[in-house]
């Protein structure tokens, strides 16, 4: 009876693994058909005409002429997917049902913004393909975590030939964290500029095309030092009415070409084109890079998006130096060239001029004398002087009391 008991068993665990065995094949032609499937509806719908497949790969043209403004053979599956927008969808298609060893390295984890809208288009069940861990990926995501966007507009910098029109960026904003501005993450599109370029070397590149250009991402308040502190520019901030899939669109987009190197020139292929290229990514049908055939001057982009109707609200962050020099230009004469004095000076605290004005208006100057000091000193290290006059206006401004208000309002 044991033996009989025995020898069943072993027949129903061969039929078991049988059964299992027989799944793999089953499986892989189930995945065979969903590919002959997609790739079938794909040309059936001449799906690579449609303008969000060719936002996402950067083409410009027209059929049979197509080409993408992507100059890194990473970007593309298709020996020919530069010019060729119809075979490197086929060829994105294909790898999407690839499995592979490198969990990062899989379609859905390289290109998730392309996967996504493949998948949605043409209704693949993604059970057939590939299981997407994408650590690198959600890892990124995870620490980018936004639902709405901002473009942001320093104005120009007369020290920098670069910066001589203005400058644009993006910042990934997140709804849920109120007054995070600052640990937002930015989106800026620069030239890879090599550091022993002088002056002439680089502006020549710039027109010529000798850069590469790449995105990069990083915190908001490195941006802020940068222009609002250190080259003081007044920033204006627009923020877009984008809706929250708009918004993850544009960041599975950025993450697909996280190091793609695009040429870089200073008046047309810049940084305010290739973030209208975002936009366009997260809003098909605006086409705001259309008119910007020649020349893509950054205040002029953002008036494109405002006349496409993104722009919701506006806030304006001025300048140290134009927050100083709005509170001087507001004194009276005489009031204006004591404001000057006392940062070189503290002792000018006890003239009678001074100690005739009103405890509030003393407190005033006080306190722009010591903006002043600090912005004078914004680009290079702070002398033991400078540190001592800092100090010395710090603590004169802390014997008046909280009561007297000393903000410098700029309209």
């Amino acid at each position: 009876m044991v033996a009989g008991l025995i020898k069943n068993r072993l027949f129903v665990h061969s039929l078991i693994t049988l059964a299992l065995l027989s799944l793999c094949p089953l499986s892989q032609a189930s995945g065979n058909d969903a590919l002959a499937t997609a790739i079938a509806q794909a040309k059936k719908q001449k799906l690579w005409q449609d303008t969000v497949w060719l936002n996402l790969g950067h083409y410009q043209g027209a059929p049979g002429d197509y080409e993408s403004q992507v100059d890194d053979a990473r970007f593309f599956y298709a020996k020919d997917g530069k010019t060729r927008p119809d075979k490197e969808l086929l060829a994105t298609l294909e790898q999407l049902f690839q499995a592979n060893d490198d969990a990062d390295a899989l379609t859905r984890c390289r290109f998730p913004a392309r996967s996504q809208w493949l998948i949605g288009r043409l209704g693949i069940d993604t059970q057939q393909l590939p299981g997407a861990t994408c650590p690198l990926y959600r890892s990124w995501r995870q620490m980018v975590q936004a639902d709405r966007v901002t473009l942001i507009f320093p104005a120009y910098h007369l020290n920098s030939p670069s910066s001589m029109f203005g400058h644009t960026l993006l910042r990934l904003d997140n709804s849920r964290a109120s007054d995070s501005d600052w640990l937002a993450f930015a989106v800026n599109f620069g030239a890879d500029i090599h550091q022993d370029d002088n002056s002439l070397v680089y502006a020549w590149r710039g027109l010529a095309g000798g850069y590469h250009g790449l995105f990069i991402t990083e915190p908001y308040f490195k941006k802020i030092q940068e222009y609002n502190r250190i080259e003081h520019r007044d920033i204006w901030e627009y923020r877009l009415n984008l809706d929250a899939e708009e918004t993850g669109a544009l960041i599975r987009h950025l993450w697909e070409l996280k190091t793609i190197n695009f040429d870089y020139y200073f008046f047309d292929e810049n940084c305010s084109y290739r973030l209208l290229e975002l936009l366009e990514v997260a809003r098909p049908g605006i086409e705001l890079t259309d008119e910007f055939i020649v020349t893509a001057i950054p205040v002029d982009t953002v008036r494109a998006v405002d006349r496409a109707g993104l722009i919701e609200s506006i806030h304006y962050r001025p300048a140290i130096a134009t927050e100083i020099q709005t509170a001087i230009d507001a004194l009276p004469a005489a009031q204006r060239k004591l404001a000057r004095a006392l940062a070189d000076d503290i002792r000018l605290a006890d003239t009678t001029s001074f100690q005739q004005l009103a405890p509030q208006q003393q407190k005033k100057l006080l306190h722009i004398a010591y903006q002043y000091v600090r912005y004078r000193n914004a680009k290079k290290a702070r002398s033991k002087e400078e540190a001592r006059r800092s100090f010395q206006l710090l603590k004169k401004i802390n014997e008046y009391p909280a009561r007297y208000d000393t903000r410098i309002d700029v309209p």
